[in-house]
């Protein structure tokens, strides 16, 4: 038997015994391609419930493609743990090389390809052999026993295992009456943190020195300040990652940050031991910061110049920011990362030194049905000063009912002190946790109106307005067959959402006796049905089953709502089958999308589920959901959006859908005229509880009045609101503007881009498109050219409808203007020969096999569960675990633990590289391009993000998009390592084109067209064959990484010897930047190559997210057939100088 033969053999047994899938497909279900379990899957599911791992029974519908192709031997290739090699171990890799040894070490294994290896006596194996795995199975027999007699017979109440295992008592109905303190508003804790990577490479935040909140209360609508101070404790200058999540319907409205850095040690302080500046009594003027967050020295530490950020274009402050670090300047940056979550790049921050910045955002307050709601969760951790505050508020527009600030509030007022127009009130944190918590009892409560001038000067009266119709709440209608749609994404711990949504599902299925069945459906990145995908009847027994499953959930991964509604299409057959009626889908999720397709209204118009049936969806206390999406899916399909602001209010919630809706008709401003009327989310229905939010501005008429039109079953219903015109309300213009971007942010069209910026300019709003970028001065945004975006605001409508005629192909970065008329032509030809061209390179299956891998899979779960209480936000813990259950075979967990770092971070581009690569590793190519998509629209001035992008669409057969992002590199102009990042971009481009050019029964013009590409092409990349190239890129910018090669003759070819005898050629060194490096040897002399790579360290302030390095080999480049020998590696590199040994070939 040959060497290579013997390597398959034992390859396809070792598949065979990590092939152990998930659970079984029951009788009856609908869908794709599920496999049975292997003979131990139960004493697997024993040993791993013992322990707490609780793996619910779920099935995965979406088509596995060739699952029998897994190839564990080239994953373990692929994601290996990096090597380091000492230099000891250097000197004798080098001596074995000249002296022709052929012996590879354990270390080279790790690193060859799987048709080169050799059978070495001590190949270490990528799993338990099949006979070893059984045996170790029944040896754990006894042990998983002991285990269980020890174990409760019920699941854990809480998912994964992570919760207390005592059943919760159950909020009971009408228990609000009497009460003596404010109902709770469900929300996590609002604790502002900046995060570092320690020298061992772990996510730790610096600590909070000191945080003040600064609020003001007006109508419907408030002001927050959050003036905090952290300690940097390191002896290191360093960059830190500012976190803050923000309450639902608020946008940042200010940023700050102080250039003056006290000693920890410093003497100087404030009375009471505080490094903040005490309040004056002149905090009324809130649009003057020195009022509010002052920077005056006094007898404390000197905060010197307060820096004020700018709201600029983000992709244009991102860029600046960059460039401002690179010179080792003090800028700042507050971005949206996803969600309702803001985060701010701040550099420096001073060894061993004291760092203050301030946050203003403005929210439009929850009202519970009697109150205005103000409410900011408070960290539960004590802290090393009490968390101070002061409230101002607004009394000609309600009344205060309570004021407190712990965690209980009581229905009591403290006496406030009038300073300016406000009322203020002055509190401190009594004890640990809790919230600073405000109740205001409007003056109408079905009418919340406030209005004001524009402070930038556009003509009339901004108004913003929140109406409460009362829809008469009629005979309950009948619901029918249930879909209940579940987030079982890692998002979904946060802020209890999980157990609210659990809740949710039990209240509707107890109290609606109209739900005769109903199916579950868990989406994260990819959707897996609970039970079976088919309907359950609804009965004490299922429903108490249903339960117990849900509580076995981990929650994890990224959240993919498009995969969900393809999996949903798939299944219309039987989701639809048998009633009149569309099924109602009850959404329980925030539906913050961080996977896969974002464009909400892109996602309806292309899946039928998105209108076949009726979604209702829910908000959660002050979480953050993706209004856009709820709007779209309620408003296309006669559903509705139900407000949950505590747990107290689940059970009247679980009825709400049930309710019948008033048609509405019309709304309209009557005694004025008005200017860019706009009415939020654009429903068609009103349901009773629910509001309407407008916004518009009055330019003449007093005394006028919103009229909005609305009838329920022939009966005519109307609501009226005056627009206040007797005062100024300062927060009125701002929450016109907010609604107006929030309605453009929600159409997702990069032609409204300069529209948005310009909008957010003139009112100072970060989003999604804007940003808050603070330089050194005046004349260093001068300097870059950063300007007011000259647009006429005037008229909203008109503006939009000349925005859009723009051209989306260029506002994305994707237009081809500078390209030749070939480049184009090609690039027509690839797209239009689609399919017929096949993709080259084999994706691996997805599949499902959470119980695989036996006890090194038991033990790095349990670590990883341990690991992710405490370090949630580190990298690291998510890629130790992915890449265990890849060996294991369960390329699905594999993915869903490397997507939870996108889902913690949506819009941070190295993390969004770092798990690309780990993706391409993983034979995951279209993902990764949707990954490295999302990091192009972020960097679109990066010619490095293009070439990956390209990279992954090559790797998954969409050769046309791969073209057009290859000739966007040839032919613009790049600020850093323009020539490298074009000569890799033409050998990649070149072998696409020869492998294509190769395929038959294409257009004789398209084969003519791509010769003389190639033509133009070989300037470039010479002529004849490649035996052997590889390309390094890595996800950090700032660091230095060096290729080696060590020749078979012992020559290592290096940035110090580029060129050698035997032909080897490093093309070029980079020392900063993101790469790449290319190394070609055209005619390979016979014998082992050694591959390595010179690591030597992080230069760049920035640790949030550790470093990776992705290694493309190839083989036969632009041979008479090349059938794409191609290998990608993806390597996490260390905190310290290392050398790294990546792969060993012969040749």
């Amino acid at each position: 038997m040959t060497t290579n033969a013997r390597w398959q053999i034992a390859s396809l047994a070792l598949a065979l015994a990590l092939a152990g899938p998930g659970c079984p497909r029951p009788d009856g279900a609908a869908g794709g391609q599920v496999s049975g379990p292997p003979a131990w899957d139960d004493k697997a599911r024993e040993l791993f419930e013992s322990k707490g791992l609780w793996v619910p029974a779920t099935v995965m519908t979406a088509r596995v493609e060739n699952a029998e192709t897994l190839d564990l031997a080239r994953i373990r290739e692929a994601i290996a743990e990096a090597k380091e090699v000492s230099p000891e171990e250097m000197s004798r890799l080098e001596s074995a090389q000249r002296e022709g040894a052929t012996a590879p070490s354990e270390m080279a294994l790790a690193g060859a390809a799987p048709e080169e290896r050799p059978r070495p006596a001590m190949a270490p194996p990528a799993a338990p052999e099949p006979m070893r795995e059984a045996r170790e199975q029944e040896a754990l027999v006894d042990r998983v026993r002991a285990a269980k007699s020890a174990m409760a017979d019920e699941a854990p109440a809480g998912p994964g295992g992570g919760a207390d295992k005592k059943e919760k008592k159950k909020p009971e109905e009408g228990s609000e009456a009497g009460r003596t303190v404010l109902k709770q508003i469900a929300g996590a804790p609002r604790e502002p943190k900046i995060l570092v990577r320690d020298e061992e490479g772990k996510l730790q935040p610096l600590s909070l020195r000191e945080m003040r909140l600064v609020a003001y209360l007006q109508g419907p609508r408030a002001r927050t300040v959050v003036d905090v101070v952290f300690e940097n404790r390191t002896d290191r200058r360093i960059e830190g990652t500012f976190y803050f999540p923000l309450p639902a319907d608020a946008s940042p409205v200010g940023f700050a940050m102080f250039s003056g850095a006290p000693r920890l040690d410093a003497e100087r302080a404030f009375p009471g031991g505080r490094a903040l500046p005490p309040l004056g009594q002149d905090s009324g003027a809130f649009d003057n910061l020195e009022a509010f967050a002052p920077a005056r020295a006094g007898a404390g530490p000197d905060w010197q110049l307060r820096q004020t950020a700018r709201v600029v274009a983000q992709k244009r402050a991102r860029e600046v920011y960059e460039e401002v670090v690179r010179r080792s300047v003090d800028p700042a940056l507050l971005e949206w990362s996803g969600g309702n979550t803001f985060q701010a790049r701040v550099f420096p921050i001073e060894a061993r030194s004291l760092k203050r910045l301030v946050l203003v955002y403005e929210q439009t307050l929850p009202f519970d049905g009697e109150f205005l709601r103000y409410t900011f969760p408070l960290p539960e951790k004590k802290q090393p000063r009490p968390i101070t505050a002061r409230v101002h508020h607004d009394d000609s527009l309600g009344t205060v009912r309570a004021v407190a600030m712990g965690k209980d509030a009581p229905l009591s007022v403290p006496r406030g002190t009038a300073i300016g127009p406000w009322t203020a009130f002055d509190l401190a944190q009594e004890g640990e946790g809790g919230a600073l918590s405000v109740a205001v009892a409007p003056k109408d409560a079905a009418v919340q109106a406030i209005a004001g001038v524009d402070p930038g000067g556009l003509p009339g009266r901004a108004f913003f307005a929140r109406l409460l119709p009362k829809i008469p709440e009629g005979k309950l209608g009948k619901t029918g067959r249930a879909l209940f749609v579940i987030d079982s994404s890692l998002s979904a711990e946060d802020g209890k959402a999980y157990e609210l949504q659990s809740r949710t599902l039990e209240a509707l299925l107890e109290k609606d006796d109209s739900i005769a069945q109903y199916a579950v459906v868990l989406f994260d990145v990819r959707p897996r049905w609970l039970h079976a995908p088919r309907y359950r009847d609804n009965t004490p027994q299922n429903r108490a089953e249903t339960l117990r499953e849900l509580r076995k959930v981990y929650l994890e991964g990224a959240t993919n709502f498009e995969a969900l509604l393809s999996d949903l299409d798939a299944n219309l057959s039987w989701i639809r089958a048998g009633e009149g009626t569309a099924p109602t889908a009850f959404l329980l999720s925030d539906g913050q999308i961080t996977w896969g397709q974002t464009e909400v209204q892109a996602m309806a118009r292309r899946h039928p589920a998105a209108a076949a049936l009726r979604w209702v969806c829910y908000r959660f206390g002050e979480s953050a959901v993706n209004q856009a999406l709820f709007d779209e899916l309620s408003r296309g399909s006669a559903g509705r959006t139900v407000t949950v602001l505590s747990e107290s209010e689940i059970p009247a919630a679980a009825a709400a859908h049930r309710r019948p809706a008033a048609v509405l008709e019309g709304v309209e401003v009557l005694g004025g005229k008005v200017a860019d009327l706009t009415l939020a989310g654009a429903p068609k229905l009103v349901f009773p509880g629910q509001e309407l939010r407008l916004a518009g501005r009055l330019l003449d008429g007093r005394g006028a009045r919103v009229v909005v039109r609305a009838s329920l079953g022939g009966q005519a219903l109307r609501i009226e609101a005056v627009i206040p015109d007797d005062s100024d309300h300062r927060l009125a213009a701002r929450a016109f503007g907010e609604v107006h971007v929030s309605r453009m942010l929600s159409l997702d069209d990069e032609r409204l881009d300069r529209m948005i910026v310009a909008l957010s300019q003139h009112y100072l709003l970060a989003n999604a498109r804007a940003s808050l970028l603070i330089l050194e001065d005046e004349r260093a945004f001068e300097a870059f050219g950063i300007k007011e975006e000259q647009v006429d605001l005037a008229n909203l409508e008109r503006l939009r409808a000349q925005e859009e005629d723009q051209r989306l192909e260029k506002l994305q970065g994707l237009d081809l203007d500078q390209a030749s008329d070939l480049a184009r032509a090609v690039v027509r030809g690839l797209s239009a020969a689609g399919d017929k061209i096949a993709a080259p390179l084999r994706p691996q299956p997805l599949l499902d096999r959470p119980l695989a891998g036996g006890e090194e899979r038991l033990q790095a779960e349990l670590r990883y569960r341990e690991q992710r209480k405490t370090e949630r936000m580190d990298v690291m813990i998510y890629d130790a675990v992915a890449r265990v259950r890849a060996l294991a075979g369960d390329t699905m967990g594999a993915v869903r633990a490397l997507s939870c770092t996108v889902e913690l971070r949506p819009q941070d581009t190295e993390a969004l590289r770092l798990v690309g690569y780990g993706l391409l590793a993983l034979g995951q190519y279209q993902p990764a391009a949707e990954l490295f998509e999302r990091a192009r629209l972020l960097r679109p001035f990066e010619g490095q993000v293009y070439l990956e992008e390209a990279l992954a669409l090559d790797g998954c057969g969409r050769l046309g998009d791969a073209a057009r992002r290859y000739e966007i590199v040839l032919s613009r102009a790049w600020p850093r390592h323009d020539g490298e990042v074009k000569t890799v971009a033409a050998f990649h481009y070149a072998r696409l084109l020869n492998a294509a050019a190769q395929s038959k029964n294409l257009p004789m013009e398209f084969a003519n067209n791509a010769r003389r590409r190639l033509e133009e092409l070989a300037a470039q990349t010479g002529a004849g064959t490649i035996d052997y190239q590889l390309t390094t890129h890595w996800s950090t910018d700032g660091i230095d990484i060096d290729l080696w090669v060590i020749e078979p003759d012992g020559t290592k070819c290096y940035y110090g010897n580029r060129e050698t005898p035997l032909g080897g050629k490093l093309w070029w060194d980079i020392t900063d930047g993101l790469g790449p490096e290319l190394y070609h040897m055209r005619k390979a002399k016979s014998g082992r190559h050694l591959v390595l790579v010179h690591y030597y360290g992080n230069n760049s302030p920035r640790l949030a997210v550790p470093t990776a390095l992705l290694l493309v080999a190839d083989r036969q480049v632009f041979g008479p057939e090349d059938r794409y020998t191609r290998r990608m590696q993806m390597r996490m590199l260390p905190k310290r100088d290392a050398v790294l040994e990546l792969r060993r070939e012969e040749l």
